[in-house]
C-alpha cells in the first residue's frame, strides 16, 4: 500500500539523515584531532629543544659545586647519584597523573563515539598506573643524605638543577604520549568512516 511505501521512505530518510549526521560528527572530530595533534607536533618539538640546555644546566650546577667543596666530592656525588634516582622514580607518577586526567578529558570531548575508539588508550593508563605504582613503593624505599658543611643554598641548587633536568625530560614523555593517544584516536575514527561508508 502507499502508506507503507511512504513510511518505508520515511524510515530510510531517516536513516539517511542520521547516516549524514553521524559521518559530519565523524569528519569534524577527525578534523579537530588533526588539528591538535599539528600542535602537539610544535609543543612536542620546543619541549626537545630544552632538554640539552636542562642537562647542560645541570652539569654547570655540579662541576660548580664540586669546585667548591673539593674535599666533599665523594658525598657531594652520592647525594647527586641518589637524588637523581629518586627523581626518576617519581617521573612516572607525574606521567601517569598527567596522562590520566587527558584520558578523562579525550574520553569527555569525544564522548559520542563508542568506547572502542578509546581501547588502546585506556590500555597505556593502566600500563602507566602499573609503573607508576612500582616507582612509587622504589621512591619510598629511597632516602638520600644531603652532604653536609655545604652551604644549604648550594644543596637546594643542586637538587632543583636535577629537578628541572628530570621535568624537561617527563614534559617531553608527556607530549609525546598525547601524540600518541591523538594518533590512535584519530586512526580509530578513521576505522569508524570507514566501517561507516561500507555499510
Amino acid at each position: 500500500s502507499s502508506s507503507s511505501y511512504l513510511l518505508y521512505i520515511n524510515v530510510l530518510l531517516l536513516v539517511l539523515i542520521h547516516s549524514s549526521i553521524q559521518t559530519k560528527y565523524l569528519d569534524d572530530a577527525i578534523t579537530n584531532v588533526t588539528k591538535r595533534l599539528t600542535e602537539l607536533e610544535v609543543l612536542l618539538s620546543e619541549s626537545k629543544k630544552k632538554i640539552p640546555s636542562a642537562y647542560r644546566h645541570n652539569t654547570q650546577v655540579v662541576d660548580k659545586i664540586h669546585k667548591a667543596y673539593p674535599r666533599n666530592y665523594r658525598k657531594i656525588n652520592d647525594f647527586k647519584i641518589c637524588y637523581t634516582r629518586l627523581q626518576t622514580n617519581l617521573n612516572p607518577i607525574k606521567l601517569y597523573e598527567a596522562m590520566k586526567s587527558f584520558e578523562e578529558e579525550i574520553r569527555k570531548d569525544y564522548a559520542v563515539f563508542p568506547e572502542k575508539v578509546f581501547e588502546k588508550i585506556v590500555k597505556f593508563s593502566e600500563e602507566l598506573k602499573e609503573l607508576s605504582d612500582k616507582s612509587q613503593s622504589n621512591a619510598k624505599n629511597i632516602s638520600c643524605v644531603k652532604p653536609e658543611n655545604i652551604n644549604s643554598e648550594d644543596v637546594t641548587n643542586l637538587e632543583n638543577s636535577i629537578k628541572n633536568y628530570q621535568s624537561a625530560l617527563v614534559d617531553f614523555n608527556i607530549f609525546n604520549l598525547k601524540k600518541q593517544y591523538y594518533s590512535n584516536l584519530k586512526k580509530k575514527l578513521e576505522n569508524l568512516v570507514k566501517n561507516h561508508s561500507e555499510e
